[in-house]
């Protein structure tokens, strides 16, 4: 791809008024929470959604999954603009190298952005990003099928044109074997009870996307336009609504007896690394992290990556083998003392032999659940 196809495919997600976007206003909130204990980088690594035990430790520790992967295309040159913004006008200061906490300016623009444009509540990054693409280019072909289906058109453009979706519409035309007049009708009635709803979504920002019989949706830009909305936040408002209709139809599956087809084939996200999936296996097995880390030809010290992962996502492992009881209560107790993640820290206060990979375990078996 040319540079300038990417810059402009860059403006359309994130503006094209870069400094004043809504983007600017999310990571300042991930710094807030994050308050120079993490590099910046931690959060970029956040929204494109890496995949790696820091990443994913760090989503937890810090109350962040529901951003996870929500800005997959954003460029490093451009978060770093970002970042550069931030602090020229004063609403962060540098503490260590590519580490900042918010000021007071900088709190008070926050909190004045986010009482006008809140995150989206519905918004879960973590547990939906595998699955919210698949989920609406089923919907919005489905939708788009049977609305001429109804009207005896079958001259049309589909809305979807990779084989994949068009499979998977025809196979669940022919599970369902409805008249076509019962499947539109309940397909409409499905949509609109889970869409109709007091919790704070906005409908609006996927149901004018929809294309039907002559009708045709409207682009991300046409929807921002139409609302006048910043296009980082129509963007998080799309997915939120997206993660919302998931979260729905998986909750209560007989409710929507066709919508709960579109995630037939959906399976909850790999909570664990590759990585950290096989030092769990040798775990089960019994070999200490010597052992393990002897076996992988790997550093010990990545052998507790993988430890701390598992720990943050697993809540029936124990972490006695590598943190007494006593030692745990020690930790839980000067955590909650500082309400600090720092190690450093936490550490200097215990003012006793606790390894800083103790620590880290007991800060996992804290944070948030999945």
């Amino acid at each position: 791809m040319n540079q300038h196809l990417f810059s402009k495919i860059m403006n359309v997600l994130v503006g094209e008024k870069r400094v004043e976007t809504y983007l600017s206003c999310l990571i300042l909130s991930c710094l807030q929470k994050i308050n120079g204990e993490r590099t910046t980088y931690s959060i970029y690594h956040l929204l494109k959604g890496k995949k790696s035990s820091q990443t994913i430790q760090d989503a937890h520790l810090f109350n962040m999954t529901n951003l996870f992967q929500t800005f997959p295309q954003l460029s490093r040159n451009f978060f770093e603009e970002i970042i550069r913004d931030l602090n020229s006008k004063n609403y962060i200061q540098i503490v260590d190298v590519d580490k900042y906490k918010i000021t007071t300016r900088g709190m008070a623009h926050l909190e004045q952005t986010l009482i006008k444009m809140p995150i989206p509540g519905a918004l879960n990054g973590w547990k939906y990003h595998s699955i919210q693409e698949d989920f609406w280019k089923r919907l919005t072909l489905l939708i788009q099928v049977c609305s001429n289906l109804i009207n005896y058109n079958s001259s049309y453009i589909p809305i979807q044109n990779d084989n994949k979706t068009s499979d998977w519409v025809k196979e669940i035309l022919i599970k369902l074997s409805k008249k076509r007049e019962e499947l539109s009708n309940e397909l409409l009635q499905e949509v609109i009870n889970c869409l109709n709803t007091k919790d704070e979504i906005m409908p609006e920002v996927v149901v004018w996307r929809l294309t039907g019989h002559k009708q045709i949706g409207l682009t991300s830009v046409q929807v921002a336009e139409l609302f006048k909305m910043d296009m980082n936040y129509f963007h998080l408002h799309f997915l939120s609504t997206i993660h919302y209709m998931i979260d729905r139809i998986s909750a209560s599956r007989n409710q929507y007896p066709i919508l709960q087809n579109l995630l037939i084939d959906y399976q909850k996200p790999i909570v664990l690394t590759n990585s950290s999936l096989v030092t769990y296996r040798y775990l089960q097995l019994g070999y200490n992290i010597d052992e393990i880390a002897s076996a992988r030809n790997l550093k010990n010290s990545t052998i507790e990556d993988h430890i701390v992962e598992i720990a943050l996502n697993e809540t029936d492992f124990s972490l006695e083998p590598f943190v007494p009881i006593e030692v745990e209560h020690k930790i839980r107790v000067v955590i909650q003392k500082l309400n600090s993640k720092q190690l450093k820290m936490i550490r200097q206060e215990l003012k006793e032999n606790i390894s800083y990979f103790q620590i880290r375990l007991v800060q996992a078996r804290l944070g948030e659940p999945i």
